[in-house]
Order: structure tokens, then sequence, then C-alpha cells
């Protein structure tokens, strides 16, 4: 069987180890693993993805194990192959989210599952299943409680192209750097937990994308967790790229006319995920039914945006030299504004606004901090201009075109 978000069906028994108990543990329950494969508009990549992995968990694994596909709203035959697969393959389920998003797929499954080891890796295969069960080993004998692929650790070997491994390098040094994080390697797509202790920092985590991994295990590190971490070996998918960011009209009187297309040099993953971050955060700290705004465009750095921190202004990051090409994604809403003691403070590790001024309670508070350090890494800072009734605008300010280009 399979089950979805809307209603259909995932696999619930554990296939056992082939012969049972040949190589496992010798206690006399053995830990159950459940690994999630989300994917989006995958119906190419899937079939020999789930294929490989299923004959080696099925020849390797000494754990009882499933495999849970969760598709993250895809617009092609992704949801019909994965149904497909979990008919022909004891073990395999399915699940359909009907929105977009990693994080929202790995806290939707994690948090339903009844496996005592849950685990995340990406449909490209591009990590070598050979560190699977160096992955799940530390969890199942509780020397450990979450467990991490890295590529950048000693003896890790790793295949991709020059840019992909600067900003990857970059990223984590940032992280380590902001954040006094121990972990080397954030974004890896090969993860571990014990679901025991995963559950109370599913209930804490908010973000829906691409933001979940670090900020799952900042929180993790921050509440003592032990992260165990396996050196991988990692294979570039070509299919992941850096592009050109497309960016519309920043000018509110210029709503309909043609859009112009900006470039700016970064990682649109990570971009993405400050993006993301804004746009949540404006949904979820407003009334319902209160207007937002996305406002992209070009600018130059002074004033107005980006150069010039003033009364209403707070920035985590210093102010870009006046007259700097940038280019800005602005998230405006008409909410009723934060006061100065709480807009000084938003862009801190762990600070969380009165909940009263929330449609969703809890959360971690560590969203606009790594959006901040993600901004910096690219050159560039994120601000806000607020005050009392007059809603929040959040600016991504980010150098334009060659201005970004390191010299």
């Amino acid at each position: 069987m399979t089950h979805t978000s809307s209603g259909l069906r995932t696999a619930r028994r554990f296939q056992l180890p082939v012969p049972a108990g040949a190589h496992g543990p010798t206690a006399t329950r053995t830990p159950t693993v459940e690994i999630v494969v989300p994917v989006y508009n995958e119906e190419r990549a899937l079939p020999g993805c789930v294929r490989t992995l299923h004959a080696r968990l099925r020849d390797e694994l000494p754990y009882p194990w499933r495999i849970t596909v969760a598709d993250n709203a895809s617009v092609d035959r992704t949801l019909a192959v994965a149904e497909e697969l979990a008919d022909a393959l004891p073990g395999v389920g399915v699940v359909h989210m009907e929105r977009k998003g990693r994080g929202l797929a790995l806290r939707t499954v994690w948090g339903a599952s009844d496996a005592d080891i849950v685990v995340y890796m990406d449909v490209d295969l591009s990590t070598g299943l050979d560190g699977l069960l160096p992955l799940i080993a530390p969890l199942a004998s509780g020397h450990s409680d979450l467990a991490i692929g890295s590529r950048l650790a000693p003896g890790a070997r790793t295949v991709r192209g020059p840019r992909r491994e600067l900003i990857s390098r970059c990223y984590n040094a940032l992280i380590r750097h902001t954040h006094g994080a121990r972990f080397s390697d954030a974004q890896c797509g090969f993860k571990a937990a014990r679901t025991d202790v995963l559950r109370p920092l599913l209930a804490k985590t908010q973000d829906d994308a691409w933001f979940f991994d670090t900020e799952l295990l900042l929180l993790a590190e921050h509440n003592g967790l032990r992260i165990h971490e396996v050196p991988v070996d990692w294979v570039e998918d070509v299919d992941t790229r850096v592009d050109v960011v497309t960016l519309s009209p920043l000018d509110e009187q210029a709503k309909g006319a043609e859009l112009d297309v900006v470039e700016t040099v970064g990682d649109p993953d990570r971009l993405l995920q400050v993006v993301t971050n804004l746009l949540s955060n404006a949904l979820v700290h407003t009334p319902p039914g209160t207007p937002v705004d996305a406002r992209v465009g070009t600018a130059r750095a002074g004033a107005e945006t980006g150069g010039t921190d003033r009364p209403g202004r707070t920035s985590a990051s210093p102010p870009l030299p006046e007259g700097t090409p940038v280019c800005v994604i602005a998230v405006v809403d008409r909410g009723p504004g934060l006061p100065p003691q709480e807009a000084e403070r938003v862009f801190e590790r762990f600070y969380r606004v009165d909940p009263s001024r929330s449609r969703d309670h809890g959360g971690s508070g560590l969203g606009l901090a790594i959006a901040t350090a993600i901004a910096q890494g690219h050159g560039g800072r994120l601000e806000l201009d607020t005050g009392p009734g007059e809603g929040c605008t959040f600016r991504l300010v980010l150098p334009l075109g060659d201005a970004a280009r390191p010299a």
C-alpha cells in the first residue's frame, strides 16, 4: 500500500534482511529504517534510483527497511511512475504532497514514520550507497542521534565543478563562522536520525524548502544532540546548475510593464532559500488576508536601499558602497509592522517576535539569521524597513552582474 497527504497509500511493512538476521545485530529487537526520497518532476530518473536502492537494501542492509518516495507536487508523470514502482517492488511506498518543498516532504514523512531510524537521500544517488550502512549504524547502536554525509570531511571523495565546490565551501564556512556550527557539510543530500530525538526538532523547524537541513542541524547542535559525520563519495548531478536569476520590476508604479532580465552570480538553491523564507515570514506574521507584494528589480545602493542605514531600517550586515549597482528582491507586507526593539533583533539567532503577532506558533527563529549569512556570502545583505503600523519591507540586496563577480 501507499499513502498521500490527500489520502492515497504508503508501504507499512518493513522488508526483513535476507537471510533474516544473518549479518544483523544480535539484539532481540532490531531497529527499523525508513528511507525517504523526495522528488519533483523526476519521472525519468526515479525508476533507476528506486530499483538500484531497493536491490542494495534487499541484499545488504541488516535492518528491516522500507522506501518512501515523497512526491513534491510534480506536474509530470512522477507520481504515476512512483505508484507503478510501489506496486512492483515490496517495501516501496508513495506520499504525495500538494505543494512543493523538500523540507515539507521530509517533515511530513519523518514526522509520521513509525520507524526507529529515518533516512533522507537525493533521487540522483549522487552519494555513493557504500555510505548508507556507516550512516545508519551509529544510530542503531545508540552512539549518535543524527548522522550526516559530508563531502568536506577527511576521506570524502567529491567530483563536481569548481564553481559549485567554491560556493559549497563558502556556504558551510559561513554557517560555521556565523553560528558556531561544528558539522562540516549542511547540505549534502544524505542524512539520518533517530526518530525519537528527531520529532521535537521537527516541531520547531520552520522552513519548508532548502533551509530545512541547515535549520535542523543547528537546532540539534543547540540542544546538545550527537551528530555523526560520514565521509562520502559524491558525484555532481549535472542537472543542478548555477543559473542567471531573472528579476521583475522593482518600481511599484511599473506594474504591468515589460520585464527586464538582469544577472547576478550565485547559487539558485541558496537564493531560493532566502526568498522562500522572506515570503513565508510575511504570510505567517501578518493577519489573514493581508496584502504581500514581491518587488524585484535593479537600483543603486544608497538611501533608498542597501547603501545607507537610517532610522526605521535594520540589518545585520554593513551597507554596500553607495552607488553600487544592485539587484533587489523586496517582500512588502501591509501588516502591523514591528516596534524598534523587535526590529533590531529579528536577524539574531533563535530570536522570535512576540508569538501573539504570528498566525503560526513555534519555529526556531533561525531563518533570517541563515538568510543573512547567505546574502553576505553573495556579497550582499538583508535589510528591514518597518515601524508600528507601517508594515514590513524585507530586502535581499545583491551586487548586480559584473559587480558580483570576484576580481
